[in-house]
């Protein structure tokens, strides 16, 4: 009841609310409310749902809904990994219920993998993150982001604010404690002073904090007593809710120094790279659209979400390395069987059996080798296999008679994944065409030579 009560309020202020109120009473603060919509991570490292993860479920779709009935401006910035990881778990009532409110209001920019950007290594990282981010939601929400960077913890550097405006990006969320209470301009990218949403009583507690001006942005999350505040706010006559957009229009050209942001650890930053390699190495050989690479998508994004670990550095790294064991593993449903064949003539077909036990189709480059065989069609083939496997031949040319093995090795397209090889044992019965040439000259020397004999023999008897 004192939540349908708290909608009510919030709707009857804003659609009965005489024109003249706010020139009869100005508004101290004008605040534009931005709800954070992310959790901690709803998968664990090996792709199943993580503990708790019904309830924080059940709780982000009551509060999203709950939002979609109130009649106050506000933006969305929505982690785009975790919006990923909802469609992974298969919770389709919370991401309507969230797609319900990004087309509906202005969805601010976040990097994809909801990283704290001083952390990427330079400009192009921080910049491909940002597009990876923007790409996301656009793909996800079907709904473009508007050119406002929420920052994940509000962290920034010259370097996030350059490559910011190289991607398009027209202003940023920042610390008020560093902004002032007033949007400023750094280097054509405007910084909007952000703050997290009191708790208690918010009006009171931003009318003491930033006196009789400013303009400001409310960081919130959709809780249950988001509501309420937000019918606090706008019952509150020293406060102006407005669209984010509104506090971006005239700002103060203004130099922001921000504070230094420590690196992760080398561990951390180790077994990051190895979960990179090691997914990176999955889809080298797997086909578009694959399931299981666009899982370990998201796993290797939340591992890098490094907004997750920076208090807890040892879990970041633990869930990296998880995710690069996870991919290796795939490796071992690819494999070239064991065989044997018998050639009865000079030149033939030997069948390569190549397994696949994954229930999705690869892509891998078959190569042969032998010190005795020649293979005048080529020794390598790029083939799909399917699930369950198939069999391929090449053709091959004996040198010589006799039993010898052939090499089978399996690799990526790209080479960097090497799989099981195997190994052909071939037997030639065909007799060699020198030999017998050798041979047969021999034997036709021997009639010849023997034939002189003969011949002079006849001759003598013929003369006598």
């Amino acid at each position: 009841m004192r939540l349908l009560s708290a909608l009510a309020a919030v709707a009857s202020i804003a659609l009965l609310a005489p024109a003249g109120a706010h020139a009869q009473a100005a508004p101290v603060l004008n605040v534009a409310v931005v709800v954070r919509v992310d959790s901690p991570p709803l998968l664990t490292s090996n792709g199943q749902p993580a503990a708790g993860n019904e309830g924080l479920l059940a709780s982000a779709e009551s509060a999203l809904r709950d939002l979609a009935h109130i009649r106050v401006p506000f933006a969305v910035s929505a982690s785009p990994v975790w919006v990923d990881e909802v469609l992974a778990a298969g919770s389709t009532r919370v991401y309507a219920a969230l797609l319900a409110l990004a087309t509906r209001h202005p969805l601010l920019r976040v990097p994809y993998a909801h990283v704290l950007l001083p952390h990427e290594p330079d400009r192009t990282a921080i910049g491909r993150e940002l597009r990876r981010g923007e790409d996301g939601l656009q793909r996800s929400l079907q709904t473009a982001s508007q050119p406002i960077l929420d920052p994940p913890g509000l962290a920034a550097s010259n370097g996030v604010l350059a490559a910011s405006r190289a991607s398009g990006v027209r202003a940023m969320l920042a610390p008020a404690a560093i902004v002032g209470d007033e949007p400023v301009s750094d280097g054509g990218v405007t910084l909007v002073p952000a703050v997290d949403l009191p708790a208690g009583n918010p009006g009171t507690t931003l009318a003491d904090r930033f006196g009789s001006r400013g303009h400001i942005a409310l960081l919130a999350r959709p809780t249950s007593s988001l509501i309420p505040a937000l019918a606090a706010l706008a019952a509150d006559k020293r406060m102006r809710i407005v669209n984010i957009s509104d506090l971006i229009g005239r700002p103060i050209n203004e130099t922001v120094d921000f504070d230094p942001v420590a690196p992760p650890p080398e561990s951390y930053r180790g077994a990051l790279a190895h979960a990179r390699s090691a997914v990176g190495g999955f889809m080298s050989y797997t086909l578009p659209g694959n399931q299981t690479s666009n899982l370990l998508s998201v796993l290797l994004a939340r591992a890098a979400s490094t907004a997750d670990w920076q208090r807890d550095w040892q879990r970041g790294t633990t869930r990296a390395l998880a995710v690069a064991e996870l991919a290796d593993a795939e490796h071992a449903f690819v494999s070239a069987s064991d065989g044997s064949v018998t050639l009865t003539s000079r030149s033939g077909a030997v069948p390569v059996t190549l397994e696949n036990g994954a229930q999705y189709p690869v892509r891998v480059r078959v190569l042969v080798t032998s010190p005795k065989l020649a293979f005048p069609a080529g020794d390598s083939r790029l083939v799909t296999i399917a699930p369950h496997g198939m069999t391929i031949t090449f053709v091959a040319e004996a040198r010589s008679t006799g039993s010898f093995p052939m090499d089978v090795a399996l690799e990526s397209p790209d080479g960097s994944v090497k799989f099981t090889g195997g190994h052909v044992v071939v037997r030639s019965t065909a007799a060699n065409i020198l030999a017998l040439l050798l041979t047969g000259s021999g034997l036709l020397f021997l009639i010849a030579w023997s034939s002189r004999d003969i011949i002079r023999r006849a001759i003598v008897r013929r003369s006598r």
